[in-house]
């Protein structure tokens, strides 16, 4: 492009935008200061507006939790439930040993507690640490 034609196309774009600067919503910055800023600004409008209806504080109580927990407690939760997974699943390996598995030896079930306590151990402990989290 020649130095002239770039005068041109800029005299005719600072034309046009000297024509279009009067009104009022090309003064403002419409830009959020950040993204959570104009979130709460399109929910607080909508709800003035009635679009939306306001959200009730007393809707869910028991979501908000008075404290948080230590680690220690977690810990606490998480070891407690693992040794009841240990007690529960032993227990059940020793059943389903005895309904499917009949041996007539003399310590029927032993593999079955043998298996499932681990296992049972490893579940309880994972299911606490996803609750207590």
């Amino acid at each position: 492009m020649s130095p002239a034609k770039t005068v041109s196309v800029g005299g005719v774009m600072a034309l046009l935008l000297a024509g279009l600067g009067g009104s009022e919503a090309a003064a403002q910055d419409t830009r959020p200061a950040s993204p959570l800023v104009g979130m709460r600004f399109a929910i607080t409008h909508r709800v003035q507006t009635g679009v939306i209806a306001p959200a009730r504080a007393d809707v869910h109580p028991s979501l908000t939790s008075p404290r948080r927990s230590s680690a220690a407690t977690k810990a606490s939760i998480i070891g407690l439930a693992a040794l009841g997974g240990l007690f529960a699943g032993g227990f059940t390996g020793g059943l389903i040993e005895n309904a499917w598995f009949r041996c007539t030896c003399d310590d029927p079930g032993l593999r079955g507690v043998m298996i499932g306590a681990p296992i049972g151990a490893v579940v309880g402990g994972i299911v606490a640490f996803h609750l207590t989290r």
